[in-house]
């Protein structure tokens, strides 16, 4: 289990096997990247001094220095200087409640023996993974889902909700998984075990953040400035050189600029484009001019068409759980890792949280057509009309999708993020399923798009882009960090009224007047154009060496595949292909089969 998640820790690895009567033993392992603490102290399986408690960790707690400092006035002493001693000091301290203290990115197994029982924690917006799996002899878990296979008490079948949820949506909704019987600890969760039961509590949970008091605007945003401050500080906690990805746009702009004005020594800075016939998509020409104004020791990685293939099987070989869009997270990390850098600070979360995706119109739009609905009947039918026509017909499938059953929201949400449809999944299963929505489900708010966006950040941001971004930088020995989604910092900007974050003329306005930075004000007047690989001409379907789909593997219908692939080589609805191929490759290096 170690080996299959070794490039999560180069540096160090360890284990220890425990008495855990009645269930005979209970064996906790390690592989540590060094970020804080370099010695030998950071070692873990880390145990108390009592042998009480012993604990594996993964992450970054990012105020540990002040949870270190009340320890200490307690009288606690303190052997090392990382974040994991500090960690199991809390827990020892305030049990199960220190969780609500901790800022930063975790997932982490604790053993107690006196209590007999082991807890998993993940920490609240589900920044770091860590996935499940009861068994007959007790409890199974790791931080990857690989991990679990290389135990050998797994049975690698396709779990059939998690599949139905990625033909949806190109990634799995959490806390499902590809793989039968494993399950994901929900961001905000505490998992229990003892004497062979489970507890499960969420001690945070986006659903439950509220509008604030009214306020002004102004005061709002200097509200939001601090706040955003002090998380790009802890973001910067480390013992090692840190990187900025930056790709010339607001976020990753916002955070370089509120550096320079809290005078934090400039990290270096990364950006990646595209060279030859792709070279429009390229944002490397804005992230040039944002390094030169800030004077950044600046790396422009450019890719060009030959580059891609290689880059895209790497990426492929990387992920722990498919995705549609991980090989874009991939290119990245891998060129910041091998400049020699173990961390790395992204603005993912931004879009989500200061509504940046310039959707509004289209949104208000998908939300008027959902209020009215169809008889059960006459949808059906216009669902159907959808499937096995020519692509142009994807429209159609779109509107079935806003006339269906369910939340106006949920049903506007599906509308832009789903890749297939309800029935070209039955199409493609030869089985009837429900309705996709179902996975979409709540996250609270009251205006329009409150609600919209928080699903946005439950589901789009945490089921994919932090995902992509943990798996496909870890798979190169890197550590990813966002400020913007530090948890009180997500409270604060949900607690705001819509009409702060909404500007026809200008996306994500409050987010540019907290930056106060004339770079920032400059580059929020480009169009956005987003890291997008142009995978449909360097991959296609058309190219004479392209991979194949083996419809019999997936446990997929022939014909509609076919039909799928048809479609991509006349260069349409590539993303189906492709999402197809992503998880015919996964379940080939896995050894996963249908079910």
């Amino acid at each position: 289990m170690l080996r299959a998640i070794g490039h999560r820790g180069p540096d160090d690895e360890g284990s220890v096997e425990l008495p855990a009567p009645p269930f005979g033993s209970v064996w906790l392992g390690h592989r540590r990247l060094a970020i804080l603490d370099l010695s030998a102290r950071g070692h873990q399986p880390m145990v108390t001094r009592t042998g009480r408690y012993t604990i594996v960790a993964n992450g970054e707690i990012y105020n540990f220095r002040d949870i270190r400092a009340e320890l200490s006035s307690h009288g606690r002493h303190f052997n090392g200087s990382g974040d994991t001693e500090v960690l199991l000091a809390a827990w020892e301290e305030w049990g199960e409640a220190c969780v609500e203290r901790l800022r930063g990115m975790f997932a982490f197994a604790l053993w107690d023996a006196e209590e007999r029982a082991l807890w998993l924690v993940r920490d609240r917006m589900g920044e770091k993974p860590l996935y499940f799996s009861p068994e007959p002899d007790g409890l199974v878990f790791g931080s990857e889902i690989r991990a679990l296979l290389a135990s050998r008490l797994i049975d690698p079948v396709l779990d059939r909700d998690g599949l139905e949820s990625y033909l949806a949506f190109g990634s799995v909704s959490q806390p499902l998984t590809l793989i039968r019987g494993v399950r994901a600890v929900e961001p905000g969760q505490i998992v229990k075990f003892q004497g062979g039961q489970f507890s499960r509590r969420h001690y945070w949970q986006l659903a439950t953040v509220e509008a604030r008091t009214e306020e002004t605007f102004e005061k709002a945003v200097d509200a939001v400035r601090v706040v955003l401050d002090a998380s790009i500080g802890r973001c910067q906690v480390s013992d090692v050189p840190i990187g900025l990805l930056l790709s010339g746009g607001v976020d990753s702009t916002t955070i370089l600029a509120r550096m320079a004005r809290r005078g934090d020594q400039l990290p270096a800075t990364f950006s990646v484009g595209f060279t030859g016939r792709n070279e429009h998509l390229s944002e490397l020409r804005w992230s040039d001019r944002v390094a030169a104004s800030f004077g950044t020791d600046h790396h422009r990685i450019e890719i060009a068409p030959d580059d891609v293939r290689p880059l895209a099987v790497e990426a492929m070989a990387a992920m722990d759980q498919p995705s549609k869009d991980g090989v874009n997270h991939f290119i990245a990390m891998n060129a910041v890792a091998k400049a020699g850098y173990r961390v790395a600070i992204t603005g993912q979360g931004a879009d989500e949280l200061f509504f940046g995706y310039g959707n509004h119109r289209s949104y208000g739009a998908s939300m008027a057509l959902a209020h009215f609905g169809l008889p059960r009947g006459l949808h059906r039918a216009l669902e159907q009309s959808a499937v096995g026509f020519a692509p142009e017909r994807e429209r159609v499938g779109k509107l079935a999708m806003l006339l269906g059953p369910g939340e106006p929201e949920h049903l506007a949400y599906l509308a832009r993020h789903v890749v297939f449809t309800h029935r070209e999944i039955e199409e493609l299963l030869g089985t009837p399923c429900d309705p996709p929505a179902r996975f979409v489900g709540s996250a609270g708010g009251e205006g329009m798009l409150d609600r919209l966006y928080r699903l946005e950040t439950t589901r789009l941001l945490r089921n994919q882009l932090l995902r992509d971004g943990d798996q496909m930088s870890m798979a190169v020995s890197l550590e990813l960090r966002s400020p913007f989604v530090d948890h009180e910092l997500v409270e604060r900007v949900f607690g705001l009224p819509e009409r702060f974050k909404v500007c026809r003329s200008t996306a994500k306005p409050f987010l540019i007047r907290a930056a106060d930075h004339p770079v920032v004000t400059e580059v929020s007047q480009r169009p956005k154009v987003g890291f997008a690989m142009p995978l449909h001409e360097w991959l296609g379907p058309s190219e004479d060496d392209r991979p194949t789909l083996d419809a019999a593997r997936l446990g997929f219908e022939a014909a509609a595949v076919e039909r799928h692939v048809g479609h991509a080589e006349r260069g349409v609805r590539f993303e189906r292909y492709w999402t197809m191929l992503v998880l015919d490759q996964w379940m080939r290096r896995h050894g996963v089969r249908p079910e």
